[in-house]
């Protein structure tokens, strides 16, 4: 039978979301392989929510199993744990998955990056040996029925997507932001939404840093920026204004040392973490002229965007 555990924005706020995520993935899914319990999983983990779909041979003892196993790999209270998770069995998991697949339960209603994500979470599952047959079937038909309901209802027009939202929320702090000097860490999907919200609003000076740089030429080559290697972000950071992370990191990328080249400017520096787990360290914000901001701070912009449609 079909089980869901998961941990969303609406209960928990990031730091909440940060902590009860899972930072090494492929061990956490050789664990629930040698559940007995357990005929399949699938972890859904974005910046608004960590998700665990599973094909349970006893519902009720495998939420138990599962939530000990989840506070004890993330050192989360079991107790805390309990009171944040949402539960749901059977028929219900397949009506939340749809909900998820049309854009219903997204922060951004009816955003389309939530099916990419989903399409994501099962093709790792998959490389893990962790999906089962009904999960696997029960995910596809739940994306081609958010399909159909975005068709039939039109849900995703006027949608601020996530790249926008981060816009907005980038001006409210630093004004205008055409010359604006950018620095984009992650080139997955993220990354591209991010691009292309830059790119609409006429900001020109962008670098780029990805995993490899083979990657980060290539994502360039299609949305525009200058790649740079990671190895060379520290220094930039002295000349840039806004910083914008959409990585996958289990550790955090940039922390108060990374701004060592900054030491006595007066520039303004707004980092803009968009990662789950979070992969800039929040102590940033206690430097001087450095502002550090999360997907939270988004909620607001959300809500506008949704109350106008």
């Amino acid at each position: 039978m079909l089980v869901s555990l998961g941990v969303s924005y609406r209960k928990a706020p990031l730091a909440t979301l940060d902590a009860t995520s899972f930072r090494d993935l492929p061990t956490f899914y050789n664990l629930l392989r040698r559940t007995q319990a357990l005929d399949g999983a699938m972890i859904l983990q974005t910046c608004n929510r960590v998700e665990l779909f599973l094909d349970a041979k006893d519902p009720k003892q495998i939420r138990d199993v599962v939530l000990r196993e989840w506070a004890l790999e993330t050192k989360f209270k079991l107790g805390e744990l309990n009171k944040l998770v949402d539960a749901r069995v059977g028929k219900t998991v397949v009506e939340y998955l749809v909900r998820l697949a049309s854009g219903l339960e997204s922060m951004l209603i009816g955003e389309i990056q939530i099916v990419g994500q989903l399409k994501n979470s099962l093709a790792e599952a998959l490389s893990n040996n962790s999906a089962s047959p009904l999960l696997e079937d029960t995910v596809h038909r739940a994306i081609s029925a958010g399909a159909s309901i975005r068709d039939q209802t039109g849900i995703g027009r006027g949608t601020v997507s996530l790249g926008s939202a981060a816009m907005k929320l980038a001006e409210e702090t630093l004004g205008k932001l055409q010359d604006s000097r950018v620095l984009l860490l992650g080139t997955g999907q993220v990354g591209m939404l991010v691009m292309k919200a830059l790119r609409a609003r006429g900001v020109s000076s962008i670098i780029v840093a990805g995993r490899t740089v083979q990657r980060t030429r290539s994502f360039c080559r299609t949305f525009g920026g200058t790649p740079v290697e990671f190895q060379t972000v520290p220094s930039q950071l002295a000349s840039t204004d806004l910083v914008i992370v959409a990585t996958r990191s289990s550790n955090y990328l940039l922390t108060k040392g990374s701004l060592a080249h900054r030491e006595n400017s007066n520039r303004r520096l707004l980092f803009l973490d968009l990662s789950n787990p979070r992969n800039v360290d929040p102590n940033v914000g206690e430097l001087d002229n450095v502002i550090f901001k999360t997907i939270d701070d988004l909620r607001g912009i959300a809500d506008n965007a949704l109350a106008k449609r």
